[in-house]
């Protein structure tokens, strides 16, 4: 089960590219994918897609930092991924002391 508490489908389609998930949900009028419903939106107001309300069971979201193996990352893109991580370290520091504070944890 997904989010939404629905069976995944048989053949699922998988694309990190938005405008290849709008092409494929044109393509067929029995395919559905989840959106960021900004995203979603912008299509709807083009008449390209209808939107389907859907209300997932967890809002938040994992997100993962992904780059070339044997690759060299340029200093800026080093910075950004340390700045990444120290918001990670941050949130969780954060979430910690309110369960200290509200639970006794």
């Amino acid at each position: 089960m997904d989010l939404a508490g629905l069976d995944m489908p048989e053949n699922p389609i998988s694309t990190a590219s938005t405008f290849v998930t709008v092409a494929l949900l044109q393509c067929s009028p029995d395919r559905v994918s989840l959106l960021p419903t900004d995203i979603a939106e912008m299509f709807v107001r083009q008449k390209m897609l209808r939107a389907v309300p859907v209300k997932l069971k967890s809002p938040s979201q994992t997100f993962g930092i992904v780059t070339r193996k044997g690759g060299v990352l340029s200093p800026a893109a080093e910075q950004f991924i340390q700045l990444l991580r120290g918001q990670k370290v941050a949130e969780q520091s954060t979430q910690n002391r309110l369960k200290q504070r509200f639970f006794g944890a």
